[in-house]
Protein backbone atom coordinates (compact mmCIF):
# COMPACT_ATOMS: atom_id res chain seq x y z
CA UNK A 1 0.00 0.00 0.00
CA UNK A 2 1.34 3.28 -0.85
CA UNK A 3 -0.48 6.99 0.05
CA UNK A 4 1.17 10.24 -0.21
CA UNK A 5 0.08 12.83 1.44
CA UNK A 6 1.06 16.30 2.23
CA UNK A 7 2.24 18.42 5.25
CA UNK A 8 3.00 21.84 6.01
CA UNK A 9 5.40 23.47 4.61
CA UNK A 10 4.52 21.01 1.36
CA UNK A 11 6.53 18.12 1.94
CA UNK A 12 5.80 14.82 -0.16
CA UNK A 13 4.99 12.22 2.62
CA UNK A 14 4.84 8.67 1.48
CA UNK A 15 3.56 5.82 3.32
CA UNK A 16 4.42 2.54 2.17
CA UNK A 17 3.13 -1.14 3.89
CA UNK A 18 5.79 -3.91 2.58
CA UNK A 19 7.79 -6.15 4.00
CA UNK A 20 10.80 -4.70 5.68
CA UNK A 21 13.29 -6.84 3.78
CA UNK A 22 11.66 -5.94 0.48
CA UNK A 23 11.76 -2.24 1.25
CA UNK A 24 15.29 -2.56 2.10
CA UNK A 25 16.14 -4.31 -1.42
CA UNK A 26 14.21 -1.67 -3.09
CA UNK A 27 15.42 1.29 -1.94
CA UNK A 28 19.42 -0.16 -2.45
CA UNK A 29 19.29 0.55 -5.81
CA UNK A 30 18.05 4.36 -5.27
CA UNK A 31 19.65 6.90 -3.45
CA UNK A 32 20.88 6.63 -0.10
CA UNK A 33 18.18 7.44 2.58
CA UNK A 34 19.15 9.89 6.13
CA UNK A 35 17.80 7.33 8.26
CA UNK A 36 16.71 4.05 8.83
CA UNK A 37 14.23 3.12 12.47
CA UNK A 38 14.17 -0.43 12.63
CA UNK A 39 11.78 -1.59 15.78
CA UNK A 40 11.60 -5.73 15.25
CA UNK A 41 9.63 -8.14 17.55
CA UNK A 42 11.63 -8.99 20.66
CA UNK A 43 10.08 -12.22 21.24
CA UNK A 44 7.44 -15.07 19.99
CA UNK A 45 4.64 -12.47 20.16
CA UNK A 46 3.56 -11.16 17.18
CA UNK A 47 3.34 -7.09 17.14
CA UNK A 48 -0.63 -8.37 15.97
CA UNK A 49 -1.55 -9.83 18.51
CA UNK A 50 -1.22 -6.41 20.59
CA UNK A 51 -2.17 -3.95 17.72
CA UNK A 52 -5.13 -5.47 16.20
CA UNK A 53 -7.27 -3.06 16.38
CA UNK A 54 -4.53 -1.16 13.95
CA UNK A 55 -4.30 -3.40 12.04
CA UNK A 56 -7.80 -3.91 10.88
CA UNK A 57 -8.07 0.28 10.47
CA UNK A 58 -5.62 0.42 8.43
CA UNK A 59 -6.10 -2.80 6.51
CA UNK A 60 -9.96 -1.75 6.46
CA UNK A 61 -10.88 -5.32 5.55
CA UNK A 62 -13.13 -6.20 8.17
CA UNK A 63 -12.26 -9.36 9.44
CA UNK A 64 -14.79 -11.98 10.58
CA UNK A 65 -15.09 -12.13 14.38
CA UNK A 66 -17.47 -14.69 16.40
CA UNK A 67 -20.32 -13.10 18.25
CA UNK A 68 -19.49 -15.71 20.77
CA UNK A 69 -16.35 -16.43 22.94
CA UNK A 70 -14.56 -19.52 21.92
CA UNK A 71 -11.37 -20.80 22.58
CA UNK A 72 -8.94 -18.66 20.88
CA UNK A 73 -11.34 -15.39 20.09
CA UNK A 74 -11.91 -14.23 23.96
CA UNK A 75 -9.70 -11.32 23.09
CA UNK A 76 -11.53 -10.75 19.68
CA UNK A 77 -8.44 -10.75 17.50
CA UNK A 78 -8.23 -11.08 14.40
CA UNK A 79 -7.34 -14.92 13.68
CA UNK A 80 -4.72 -14.24 11.17
CA UNK A 81 -2.14 -12.55 13.71
CA UNK A 82 -0.76 -16.14 14.02
CA UNK A 83 -0.18 -17.10 10.37
CA UNK A 84 0.32 -13.94 8.07
CA UNK A 85 1.24 -11.84 10.80
CA UNK A 86 3.95 -13.68 12.04
CA UNK A 87 7.02 -12.69 11.46
CA UNK A 88 10.82 -14.19 10.80
CA UNK A 89 11.81 -11.94 14.48
CA UNK A 90 9.27 -14.36 16.44
CA UNK A 91 11.66 -17.37 15.74
CA UNK A 92 14.97 -17.53 17.77
CA UNK A 93 16.38 -19.39 15.12
CA UNK A 94 15.60 -17.18 12.18
CA UNK A 95 15.52 -13.74 14.27
CA UNK A 96 19.07 -13.40 13.53
CA UNK A 97 19.19 -13.76 10.01
CA UNK A 98 16.98 -12.01 9.48
CA UNK A 99 18.09 -8.74 11.26
CA UNK A 100 21.59 -9.38 9.35
CA UNK A 101 19.98 -9.51 5.82
CA UNK A 102 18.12 -6.34 6.91
CA UNK A 103 20.94 -4.33 8.08
CA UNK A 104 23.42 -5.57 5.32
CA UNK A 105 20.41 -4.30 2.75
CA UNK A 106 20.09 -1.14 4.05
CA UNK A 107 21.69 1.92 2.09
CA UNK A 108 20.99 5.15 5.04
CA UNK A 109 23.64 7.38 6.67
CA UNK A 110 22.22 6.35 9.88
CA UNK A 111 20.37 3.10 11.42
CA UNK A 112 18.89 3.08 14.47
CA UNK A 113 17.60 -0.22 15.92
CA UNK A 114 15.30 -0.56 19.21
CA UNK A 115 16.12 -3.73 21.26
CA UNK A 116 15.48 -5.38 24.13
CA UNK A 117 18.20 -7.65 26.06
CA UNK A 118 14.71 -9.48 26.28
CA UNK A 119 15.26 -10.25 22.54
CA UNK A 120 15.72 -13.38 20.63
CA UNK A 121 18.70 -11.88 18.75
CA UNK A 122 21.77 -12.65 20.99
CA UNK A 123 23.12 -9.41 22.41
CA UNK A 124 26.64 -10.20 20.86
CA UNK A 125 25.34 -10.87 17.38
CA UNK A 126 23.29 -8.03 17.16
CA UNK A 127 26.13 -5.69 17.79
CA UNK A 128 28.42 -7.46 15.39
CA UNK A 129 26.03 -6.72 12.69
CA UNK A 130 26.10 -2.69 13.34
CA UNK A 131 29.91 -2.62 14.01
CA UNK A 132 29.87 -3.86 10.84
CA UNK A 133 28.54 -1.36 9.38
CA UNK A 134 29.65 2.30 10.56
CA UNK A 135 30.67 3.94 14.08
CA UNK A 136 28.29 2.19 17.08
CA UNK A 137 26.73 4.29 20.15
CA UNK A 138 23.93 3.52 22.55
CA UNK A 139 21.40 5.23 24.24
CA UNK A 140 19.55 2.72 27.08
CA UNK A 141 17.69 2.33 30.05
CA UNK A 142 17.24 -0.57 32.59
CA UNK A 143 13.75 -1.66 33.66
CA UNK A 144 12.33 -4.01 36.26
CA UNK A 145 11.49 -7.31 33.77
CA UNK A 146 7.51 -7.62 33.38
CA UNK A 147 6.63 -10.90 35.49
CA UNK A 148 3.34 -12.47 35.59
CA UNK A 149 3.54 -12.99 39.27
CA UNK A 150 5.70 -10.10 41.38
CA UNK A 151 5.98 -13.62 43.68
CA UNK A 152 7.42 -15.78 41.11
CA UNK A 153 11.01 -16.14 41.80
CA UNK A 154 13.15 -14.88 38.32
CA UNK A 155 16.79 -15.33 37.56
CA UNK A 156 16.34 -12.40 35.41
CA UNK A 157 14.47 -9.26 37.52
CA UNK A 158 15.88 -6.73 34.84
CA UNK A 159 16.02 -6.16 31.29
CA UNK A 160 17.55 -3.34 29.56
CA UNK A 161 15.93 -1.55 26.46
CA UNK A 162 18.02 0.15 24.27
CA UNK A 163 18.51 1.44 20.72
CA UNK A 164 22.19 1.06 18.69
CA UNK A 165 22.53 3.99 16.61
CA UNK A 166 24.80 3.31 13.77
CA UNK A 167 26.65 5.81 11.38
CA UNK A 168 27.99 5.39 8.28
CA UNK A 169 29.08 8.99 7.32
CA UNK A 170 32.97 9.00 7.48
CA UNK A 171 33.09 5.25 8.10
CA UNK A 172 36.33 3.64 6.29
CA UNK A 173 36.33 -0.59 7.05
CA UNK A 174 39.57 -1.61 8.06
CA UNK A 175 40.41 -5.18 6.10
CA UNK A 176 41.77 -8.19 7.02
CA UNK A 177 42.34 -9.87 10.75
CA UNK A 178 42.69 -6.06 12.17
CA UNK A 179 39.11 -5.64 11.68
CA UNK A 180 38.13 -8.64 13.49
CA UNK A 181 40.02 -8.02 16.10
CA UNK A 182 38.63 -3.90 16.67
CA UNK A 183 35.19 -5.34 15.95
CA UNK A 184 35.70 -7.59 18.99
CA UNK A 185 36.85 -5.17 20.93
CA UNK A 186 33.77 -2.56 20.29
CA UNK A 187 31.27 -5.39 20.57
CA UNK A 188 32.51 -6.49 23.87
CA UNK A 189 33.01 -2.29 25.10
CA UNK A 190 29.30 -2.66 24.36
CA UNK A 191 28.16 -5.90 26.08
CA UNK A 192 30.32 -4.41 29.13
CA UNK A 193 28.05 -0.94 29.34
CA UNK A 194 24.67 -2.54 28.52
CA UNK A 195 24.84 -5.21 30.94
CA UNK A 196 25.79 -2.56 33.21
CA UNK A 197 22.75 -0.71 33.61
CA UNK A 198 20.76 -0.72 36.20
CA UNK A 199 16.70 -0.09 36.66
CA UNK A 200 16.02 3.72 36.56
CA UNK A 201 19.63 4.60 35.60
CA UNK A 202 20.02 6.98 32.90
CA UNK A 203 22.07 5.84 29.64
CA UNK A 204 25.59 6.72 29.12
CA UNK A 205 26.81 9.70 27.13
CA UNK A 206 28.20 8.56 24.09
Amino acid sequence: MNNDMRVDPGWLIELIQPDAQALAERLSGEEEVDIAYLDPPYNQHPYGSNYHVLNSIVLWDKPPLSKQITRGTKAAIRLDWRTERRSAYNYREEAGKAYRRLIDAIRARHILTSYSTDGMIPLEDLLQSNVERGHVSAEMQGYKRYRVSSQRFSQKPMNVEFVLAVEQEDFDPIPGDEAVGLRKGVVQDHLLVIGSRKPGSRPKEN
